[in-house]
């Protein structure tokens, strides 16, 4: 008899006791099992009360009583007893093959059995010996033949069967062979014949040929085979079964020997799917990438039918997936994938291009070699807005695209899942105009749709009157995306006032809801006014230039330009350029190996800021990190001498013009100078950023300092004549400066002055100002030079500064 359990044995073959030979026993039988596998040793008796090894040894060893396995031994740990008193071995040795005896009752009588366990071989080497080329058997129609099938045998023995495609058993044999005998007819041509090898109730091996059939023919009589040979086709590509997209394809299903019968008719399939095509020849006049795969052509005449295959590989530029995908604000691992097809399969990925919304280019990133882009490791300082948009990648396999392009591009549109987000275009503080319409605006960006928009003064929300309106519309905007400014979708919440009043000039926060959250901005409604003092970010130098660049205040409400002045710092006089156009920096002309100073103001027509504290841009020397120490001793020399030559000159030049400082001398002393003797419109105090207008002060200061005297009374006309600056002031105007009347000492430092500080400087012209004087005023005023020899040296230098 045979069992089988798992994978363990599981062959048992039964001997009655007479063939035992050596054993008084009533049964013996063999079982098999794989080395590493689970050997089941069932005994034939009811109860077994216990199970031994090593039988017909002296050594023989207790394995188990009833299901009580022996502890003491090694393998105890391989050993156990089923339910039925099987006796189990796991993952079996060598050393496990050896006879076991198992000892029980059955009927109520005591009874012995002994089980051989073998070592389970499967057979091998399967092969069928008429086999003239790999799976094809060679016959002729009406002739007997034979199909044979062998093996190299195992143990315990196989047997063999041989079955027909339609999973028939014909034949069954075995061990080592099995022979079927058939004499064949025109329809066994094309059968297929499969050997199957069983061992242990399993199979383990198999084979399969297939019976191709000629027909046989007699010179004289009859023809005793009315069957003709099948086709024997083969498809043909031209001009070749690889091709660029687009271009011709012809297939050809060509009898390569001829057939005894014409071909009665051609299928045709693609891929497994069957076209609409019947003849011999399928003409593909434009190719496509789903033309890609296997053709295959089926000819057929009496004798049956035949077929062949061809492979069709279509080349063509990639293809990229263009897709979506969004991260919440706070995910640390952002990327994005090129999803790519193409044929070949081999990508050269370009340069990403990070595009807004609206497509306004960012920013150009680099990728990994297989069209990865790690987004998050290219944030850097940006916020999480920022990497939001839609990301480009750019593809190539060396094949071009219809239109003639080598490379292909894909678009992965990224959202990133936040609370609305402000632009910097939004300003804090706004202007408004008493009785007149004022409109608070910002501007703002929302990954979703906004929800809600709510308006509060001072903590209490705004509610819609016939005064205030609010309205939200969606538009395109301008917003900072990596250090950059772009064009992208969002929204403008506006607060219109309509007639404000002074009791309205509050703060004002508008908030914004969409999904995933609110955000505030605050807004300090404020009256028009002159603007606020501008804040130089960092001057640079070249040998004949200094580049200034500079940050904007608050512009009053109106259309801001500025002022730079600039002076040598072995110099009493000012240098001004009025900078009309909207720049944020400015290239002054210098002379080489010279110090300036440079300051400046921002102004509209409500008036002007104050002046920026004076900033030292120094010649290259002091800022030539490789510079001895004995240059900068000689340097510091030569200035010195210069600064003694400076006074000399002055004292001479003062004795000089005597006359001219006798006829003011009563008139104006220093302290008087101390700052501009025209009249100041309303302006802001940079100190503590109050707002305030000192004309009554300024006219009251100026009364008391003798302004009649100095003759520049019109100046209080002056912000009535503001408009009018730009055409009565050129770039550069002089003052010819009529005498000096104050020097400082050789020993002190020629540092530069603001013009509200120059009390030693007095203009030749005071007593001949007319009408007009406010433009001389506002014009750039430029005094007389004291001249130095220069110092030269060629160098690039960058001062970062900032006000206060």
């Amino acid at each position: 008899m045979t069992t089988e359990s798992n994978d363990s044995v599981r062959y048992l073959r039964w001997k009655d006791d007479q063939s035992s030979g050596y054993l008084s026993l009533s049964t013996k039988c063999i079982s098999y099992a794989k080395i590493g596998k689970t050997a089941t040793l069932k005994c034939l008796v009811q109860t077994v009360d216990r199970w031994d090894a090593g039988i017909v040894t002296k050594n023989s060893t207790t394995y188990a009583l009833k299901r009580i396995v022996n502890e003491k031994l090694q393998i105890a740990k391989r050993l156990s007893v089923s339910e039925e008193y099987s006796l189990i071995i796991k993952n079996v040795s060598r050393s496990d093959f050896q006879i076991y005896r198992c000892t029980g009752y059955k009927d109520s009588k005591l009874e012995t059995y002994d089980i051989v366990l073998n070592e389970r071989i499967d057979p091998s080497n399967i092969r069928i010996l008429e086999e003239t080329e790999p799976h094809r058997v060679i016959g002729v129609v009406g002739q007997n033949m034979s199909i044979t099938c062998t093996v190299t045998s195992g143990e315990p023995k196989e047997t063999l069967k041989i079955k027909d495609d339609k999973g028939r058993e014909i034949t069954k044999g075995g061990p080592g062979s099995v022979k079927l005998q058939l004499k064949p007819d025109h329809n066994d041509d094309g059968r297929n014949f499969t050997c199957l090898v069983i061992s242990c109730d399993e199979q383990v091996l198999s084979y399969t040929v297939q019976l191709h059939l000629r027909c046989k023919y007699f010179t004289v009589g009859k023809k005793i085979c009315f069957i003709v040979d099948k086709p024997n086709i083969t498809i043909q590509a031209y001009p070749f079964n690889t091709i660029m997209e687009g271009n011709p394809l012809e297939l050809r299903c060509n009898d390569q020997e001829g057939s005894n019968n014409v071909i009665s008719g051609y299928k045709w399939e693609h891929n497994g799917t069957h076209l609409q095509h019947s003849l011999k020849v399928m003409q593909l006049n434009v190719t496509t990438r789903k033309n890609n795969g296997n053709f295959t052509c089926t000819a057929e005449n009496k004798a049956g039918e035949t077929r062949d295959t061809i492979e069709i590989n279509i080349l063509y530029a990639p293809t990229i997936e263009n897709y979506s995908v969004s991260f919440f604000k706070n995910n640390s691992n952002l990327f994005v994938k090129c999803t790519v097809s193409g044929n070949p399969t081999y990508f050269t990925y370009g340069v990403w291009i990070h595009f807004s919304d609206v497509d306004a280019p960012i920013r150009h990133l680099n990728g990994s070699e297989n069209g990865r882009l790690a987004i998050s490791s290219l944030t850097g300082s940006g916020k999480a807005y920022e990497n939001g948009g839609v990301y480009v990648c750019y593809v190539s396999n060396g094949i071009r695209s219809t239109d003639g392009s080598l490379w292909q591009t894909g678009k992965i549109h990224v959202t990133i899942k936040e609370s609305p987000v402000f632009t910097r275009q939004s300003k804090s503080e706004q202007v408004g105009y008493i009785d007149n319409t004022s409109s608070l605006s910002v501007d703002v960006m929302s990954s979703s749709k906004i929800m809600s928009t709510t308006w509060y003064k001072e903590r209490s929300e705004v509610l819609k009157t016939e005064q205030l309106t609010m309205t939200r519309k969606s538009l395109i905007i301008k917003a900072q995306f990596h250090n950059k400014m772009v064009y992208t979708k969002g929204y403008r919440c506006d607060l219109v006032i309509d007639q404000t009043k002074p009791e309205d000039f509050h703060n004002y926060t508008v908030t914004v809801q969409n999904q995933y959250g609110f955000s505030s901005f605050t807004i300090q409604l404020r009256y028009a006014g002159p603007p606020r003092m501008p804040q130089i970010t960092s001057l640079e130098r070249t040998p004949y230039a200094i580049l200034v660049k500079w940050e904007p205040g608050f512009d009053g409400g109106h259309r801001t330009t500025y002022e730079i002045e600039y002076q040598k710092v072995t110099e009493i006089k000012w240098d001004r350029i009025h900078i009309k156009e909207n720049n944020l920096n400015k290239f002054l002309i210098a002379d080489p190996n010279t110090d300036y100073l440079v300051r400046m103001k921002a102004l509209n027509k409500m008036g002007h800021s104050s002046f920026t504290k004076e900033h030292t841009v120094f010649t290259e020397e002091y800022t030539n990190h490789h510079m001895g120490s004995k240059k900068s001793i000689a340097i510091f020399v030569m200035l010195l001498f210069l600064c003694i030559m400076a006074v000399a000159f002055g004292l001479r030049y003062t004795i000089k013009n005597r006359r001219c400082f006798g006829r003011y001398k009563d008139r104006v002393t220093p302290l008087q100078r101390n700052e501009e003797t025209s009249v100041i419109p309303g302006q802001y105090d940079e100190i503590d950023s109050m707002y305030y207008n000192p004309i009554n002060n300024t006219i009251s200061s100026q009364n008391q300092r003798n302004n009649a005297e100095l003759g520049i009374h019109q100046l209080s006309n002056r912000t009535d004549n503001f408009e009018n600056d730009d055409t009565n002031s050129s770039s550069y105007q002089s003052i010819t400066t009529c005498t000096v009347h104050q020097v400082k000492s050789s020993q002190e430092n020629y540092s530069a002055r603001s013009l509200t500080d120059e009390s030693y400087l007095l203009p030749c012209r005071m007593s001949n100002l007319s009408d007009n004087s406010e433009t001389n005023i506002k014009s750039i005023q430029r005094y007389e030079t004291l001249n130095f020899s220069d110092i030269k040296e060629n160098m690039y230098t960058t001062y970062n500064v900032s006000d206060t």
